[in-house]
Formats: C-alpha cells, sequence, structure tokens
C-alpha cells in the first residue's frame, strides 16, 4: 500500500531529479549497516593476515619485558608507572597501522551504498528522535519488525559459525599452551583472523538480504504525491509567467546581438518591406557568405534603418531576399543553391563601392537575380509552383 502524506494524498510517483538532490544534500541516502559490518570484517581479518607476524613479535616483545624486571626496575618511586608507561606507548605504536587501514576501511565502507556524503542537517540534534511514543512506534513498525528479524540471523548464523569454528580449532588453542611466546602469539592472531573472515560469510549473507530492502525502503520513503510531483517541476521550471517573460528577455537579447552586427554586413536584400537580410563574406575566412540578421516586418525595417545609418548597400530582390530568408538560418552561410545569384549580387555590390553613396541609385534595382525554382518562395514561406 502506498505512503500518504500529512494531506491525505497517496505517494505513487517516482522523485524527481531536484528532490532526490535535496535528500541527498540533506544526507537521505540508502545505508546498509550489514554492509559496513562486513566490509569492516573482512577487512580487519585481511589486516591480521598481513601483520599478523608483526603484531606477534612484538606483542612478544613487550611480554617478555613485562616479566622479566630487574630489581633495579622496582626501585624508586616511579619507575614502574614508567615501565608501564613505555609498556603501554609499545603497545599503542605496534597497533597504529591497524587502527589506521581501519579508519581508512570504515570511511571507504561507508561510501559503498549511497556515495560520501556529509550533510550539516544530520549532525544536528533532533528532538523528535527523543520521543518515546516514536521509539515505540520504530520498534513495533516495519523497521523494528525487519531489524528483529536480522538480530536473530545474526544470533543463528554468528552464534551457530563461532560454534562450529570453536568445535574445528579447539584442539590447536589447546596446543598453543606447547609453544614459546613468539610462536604462540603468530599462531594465535592467524587464528583469530581466520575466525574472523570466516564468520564475516556470515555477514556476507546478512548483506546481500540488507541491501535490496535498504534500496526498497529509500525508494518507498522518496516517492512523491501527484501534486509534489508538480510543485516541483513548478518550482524547477518556474512559472508559465516567467518562462515567458524569459524568453522574452532571452529573444530580445539575441535580437540586440544581431543588430550589432548588421553594421558589419555588406549587402541587406529586401523585399523590399516585409523581408530583409543582411549577408557578409570575407572570403580570406569564409567559404560562402553568411547571414547575420534577417527578420520580417518591424525587424526587416530595422535592419534597413540601420543600414541606411551605417550607408550598409540596401539591394530591392523580392524572390532572392525570400530565399535567403526561409533557406538560411542566423549565423549560418547560404546553401550552394544560391551561390550563383550571391555571387553576381556581390559583384553589383562590389561595382558601386566605388560610386559615392549620395549619388547611388542601387535602391532603384529590381530583381535580376535568378533563383533556382525548388527555392523560390511566397510571402508566407510556401513554395511557388
Amino acid at each position: 500500500m502506498a505512503k500518504e502524506n500529512q494531506d491525505g494524498q497517496e505517494k505513487t510517483e517516482d522523485p524527481t531529479a531536484q528532490r532526490l538532490q535535496k535528500m541527498r544534500s540533506e544526507g537521505q541516502v540508502p545505508r546498509s549497516q550489514e554492509l559496513k559490518a562486513m566490509a569492516l570484517t573482512v577487512a580487519g581479518a585481511a589486516l591480521i593476515f598481513l601483520l599478523g607476524e608483526h603484531f606477534g613479535t612484538s606483542f612478544s616483545e613487550i611480554y617478555r619485558d613485562n616479566f622479566s624486571l630487574d630489581r633495579g626496575d622496582l626501585q624508586g618511586n616511579n619507575a614502574i608507572f614508567i615501565h608501564l608507561s613505555e609498556a603501554a606507548q609499545s603497545t599503542f605504536w605496534m597497533l597504529m597501522p591497524f587502527f589506521i587501514g581501519m579508519i581508512i576501511i570504515a570511511i571507504i565502507a561507508n561510501t559503498l551504498m549511497g556515495g560520501f556524503v556529509i550533510s550539516k542537517k544530520k549532525l544536528k540534534p533532533k528532538l523528535s528522535n527523543m520521543s518515546p511514543l516514536k521509539g515505540i512506534k520504530r520498534m513495533f513498525g516495519t523497521e523494528g519488525l525487519v531489524n528483529l528479524v536480522k538480530s536473530i540471523l545474526k544470533v543463528l548464523l554468528i552464534g551457530g559459525g563461532a560454534t562450529l569454528l570453536l568445535n574445528l580449532y579447539i584442539g590447536d588453542f589447546i596446543n598453543l599452551s606447547k609453544l614459546n611466546v613468539e610462536t604462540a602469539m603468530t599462531d594465535m592472531l592467524v587464528m583469530i583472523a581466520w575466525f574472523t573472515l570466516l564468520l564475516s560469510v556470515s555477514l556476507v549473507i546478512l548483506a546481500l538480504i540488507d541491501i535490496p530492502y535498504q534500496m526498497h525502503k529509500f525508494k518507498s520513503e522518496s516517492k512523491m504525491t501527484k501534486q509534489e510531483v508538480k510543485d516541483d517541476r513548478k518550482q524547477s521550471e518556474g512559472s508559465d509567467e516567467t518562462k515567458r517573460r524569459l524568453r522574452q528577455v532571452q529573444f530580445e537579447a539575441a535580437q540586440r546581438r544581431m543588430m550589432e552586427e548588421v553594421p558589419k554586413a555588406d549587402v541587406i536584400i529586401t523585399n523590399p518591406l516585409h523581408f530583409a537580410v543582411a549577408l557578409r563574406y570575407d572570403e580570406d575566412v569564409m567559404a560562402a557568405p553568411v547571414v547575420v540578421a534577417k527578420g520580417a516586418d518591424l525587424i526587416a525595417h530595422r535592419i534597413r534603418e540601420i543600414g541606411e545609418e551605417h550607408r550598409i548597400t540596401i539591394v530591392e530582390a523580392p524572390m532572392l531576399a525570400r530565399a535567403v530568408y526561409f533557406t538560411t538560418d542566423l549565423n549560418q552561410p547560404v546553401p550552394a543553391g544560391l551561390y550563383l545569384a550571391i555571387a553576381k549580387l556581390l559583384a553589383y555590390v562590389y561595382q558601386l563601392e566605388a560610386t559615392p553613396f549620395d549619388i547611388r541609385d542601387d535602391d532603384k534595382v529590381r530583381d535580376q537575380w535568378q533563383v533556382p525554382e525548388d527555392m523560390q518562395f511566397d510571402a508566407n514561406g510556401k513554395k511557388q509552383k
């Protein structure tokens, strides 16, 4: 049965990316304590195997130093305390590699499921966690039942495994008393490592059970109601009014950038009133002329105005203007089918460069540049037949 929120709505929807990100920032990620326990146990056994000889030798030295004291070592008020302090320091430095290794493994084990997450919210104390009612609810709820089952499995698996191993190795434990101290210490640590490693098999079984449960629990807890999904998407994407305003701002910014390119154009082709296309061609860096600005109606009028202000050649060629407008995107080269017509147009424009601007008659030139039939459009963008 799906969970419900405070308003009684069922949580049936998968969480959004924003919800998952928020949960992660708050430290809510799937975690398996059994997986961490298994990793630490296996790592601990491996470290004992690696450091067993070192531990055995060091323990033997500490043992001999503490049980073979001279009379002089016991004289003085602080002599025995100094001796014990040295023994404690030796033990500490002997165990330091093991402790460092276990700390590193503990950090890594904590990231095996859910990744590395640090959340300040998790560190803050919550008074609700101290509520007796919530504690009773957790004890007798689904979570409490699952923990009870896991605890029973731990007792059965670990207890059964320990009993089996003791029966198998009881003779070896008894024989330790017949060995010298150094050998006995080393053999005992090896047996402890094997005990730990073999008992970790039971923890592997628990981890394989707990991991799918924790994933299912996290997925269930992260479910959302349909209204929460709608609110979340609205918050991430913005309201319709905000989106309209954003699109308007983006459009205006794009128009400003486009108008800034008009003074760099070599020629402006017009319809003459409804369309205007500004072309630029630099034979050193361009394979073909590029459309730096284009527009219809008011935008076309503004392109013509800017062109007149900067004395850009304006040519009235309705068919060619429509062909370029409907076939070429902004900042893209004109299609190959228009190369010939554009080349003739630019040749005409370059001839005008030697003519003073105030006596030019280029706006009176009629559409004399042929456009391929498959690129002939009417004012509505439909191909002419």
